[in-house]
């Protein structure tokens, strides 16, 4: 079947077998008592992208698809003719820009992004590997919030040499709560496969949450979207 969600996107027969599957697998999940994001924002909703994509190689690797679909998508329309490549963010984006480069028809180089910056041995950086001027480069990560985070990263990317105004930076999933906004004032583009509500919708369309909880999570958006 086909899927079209609250804000009019409209899912192949694939990709809502994949929705699906990350419904089941627990890739968004649903908890009555309120949590804290590293943003600091409380919410019931948690995005993961990591043990239940890692431990399931098959879904994994359709995501990584769906990544470097976006990819070369995005060169496409922008006219970027530089050869693109992937910088996962630690911890989620490192499996998530591994999966996209091993599943791409075409080459997509992948680059790895440390917790923490190297203090000894040859390469004491953040990522591994200097920027050159042949390649366009896109980050990989697993959400984004409120975009505190990526600005952190941002800076870090530049303390290696890379502009993050001059790359896009590609999330699973936007929480929409005013972090793509904050990457645009930033002067940075950012790239969401899926957004919090249609994933939302896409579990109670499934039978794996209720409405009300559906109904919270629209609530929640609103409520932290006017904040950011």
């Amino acid at each position: 079947m086909e899927l079209t969600t609250p804000s009019g996107k409209k899912f192949s027969r694939e990709k809502t077998e994949l929705l699906y599957r990350l419904c089941e697998l627990g890739f968004i999940r649903w908890r009555d008592e309120p949590f804290s994001l590293q943003s600091g924002i409380r919410s019931n909703v948690y995005v993961s992208g990591r043990e239940e994509l890692t431990e399931h190689p098959e879904c994994l690797a359709a995501i990584g698809g769906e990544i470097g679909t976006a990819v070369w998508e995005h060169c496409r329309a922008r006219g970027i003719t530089q050869a693109p490549c992937l910088i996962g963010i630690p911890t989620a984006g490192t499996a998530l820009a591994a999966a996209a480069s091993l599943t791409s028809a075409r080459s997509l180089p992948f680059m790895v992004m440390r917790p923490v910056r190297e203090t000894h041995g040859a390469n004491q950086r953040w990522v591994d590997g200097a920027p050159r001027p042949d390649r366009f480069y896109f980050t990989v990560d697993n959400t984004i919030t409120g975009g505190s985070s990526k600005l952190e990263t941002a800076k870090r990317l530049c303390e290696d040499g890379f502009i993050p105004e001059r790359m896009a930076h590609l999330v699973l999933v936007d929480r929409q709560y005013g972090g793509a906004e904050t990457l645009n004032r930033h002067g940075m583009e950012l790239i969401s496969l899926f957004t919090l509500l249609d994933l939302a919708y896409a579990a109670k369309k499934f039978g794996f949450w209720a409405s009300n909880q559906l109904c919270a999570v629209e609530k929640e958006i609103e409520q932290h979207s006017v904040i950011a």
